[in-house]
């Protein structure tokens, strides 16, 4: 059994169940705004809202207005970080393009695949936003903490993705069972 493979199709009668990943996004990008005691972990901008996006990205079934809700949720994590107007937007459409495009491929591919893709567009994304750091005089961006911070999400992509997975098919059994055989 693959836990990371995304299904062909999705449970029958999943009805309002494509909304949950919306959902898990706003959750962590109002999770991101909280206050943390520790210094070093203040510093660590932890992209879990990165995997519902992904889920989102690679769904069989994708909503047309999913690119304009990215955007929105990108524009309402620039409000709650208080980072400048477009930065998240910005990287949320650009992590969500890198994603969409992996789509055809990641239907069949095994879960180390999936994770790795993850981990692969995740340092794309967040290299990306170093990169318009640089380019900001009103940003200082620590490269090391943004590696750091990019690695972490990528081992946090199992314990959300699969999570998302046994939603969609409505099975705690067979996460990702699919519907053809």
């Amino acid at each position: 059994m693959n836990p990371l493979r995304r299904p062909d199709v999705r449970a029958a009668d999943g009805g309002s169940l494509w909304l949950v990943p919306y959902f898990v996004l706003a959750g962590f990008i109002f999770l991101d705004g909280l206050p943390v005691d520790y210094q070093w972990l203040r510093h660590i901008e932890l992209g879990l809202y990165l995997v519902p996006i992904f889920f989102i990205a690679i769904s069989p079934s994708e909503r047309d207005f999913a690119p304009f809700a990215i955007i929105a949720f990108g524009l309402l994590n620039d409000i709650l970080s208080e980072a400048p107007i477009g930065f998240w937007a910005f990287l949320f459409c650009f992590f969500y393009l890198l994603a969409m495009r992996q789509k055809t491929v990641l239907q069949e591919a095994r879960a180390g695949s999936v994770w790795a893709n993850f981990a692969v567009v995740c340092l794309l994304t967040y290299f990306a936003g170093y990169l318009i750091g640089l380019m900001r005089a009103d940003m200082a961006i620590d490269f090391w903490l943004y590696l750091t911070s990019a690695l972490l999400t990528g081992l946090c992509f199992p314990l959300l993705y699969c999570p998302l997975g046994w939603m969609e098919n409505q099975s705690l059994s067979d996460p990702l069972k699919r519907g053809d055989e």
